[in-house]
């Protein structure tokens, strides 16, 4: 195979990828600066799923409605979002020390 083909097969790999997350929904967390130690969705009936840490981003398929609990490595817990099967939900970790978010 080809350059050109195996350019074609990953842009359309990362089409078909990009279109299942618009309809399955996702959740984003990005943290440019290593604040989180742990996150991870949470509902009101105490059902837990942990997002995947891929270092810097963390991200997951939403199976659950309720909202993204970060835990940061200075020991705060706080929970954020919306979060739900279809719906994007993106986050950013803001600053370099505490545990703040803004929605992306």
């Amino acid at each position: 195979m080809g350059f050109k083909s195996v350019s074609l097969v990953v842009a359309g790999a990362l089409v078909v990828a990009a279109v299942t997350l618009v309809f399955t929904g996702s959740v984003l967390l990005l943290d440019p600066h290593g604040q989180i130690a742990s996150a991870q969705l949470s509902d009101g009936a105490g059902r837990k799923q942990p997002l995947l840490n891929l270092g810097y981003l963390r991200v997951e398929v939403p199976d659950i409605e309720g909202g993204v609990q970060i835990t940061c490595k200075n020991g705060s817990v706080i929970l954020r979002g919306y979060v739900s099967p279809g719906v994007q939900t993106w986050l950013e970790m803001h600053g370099t020390s505490g545990c703040a978010t803004r929605e992306l």
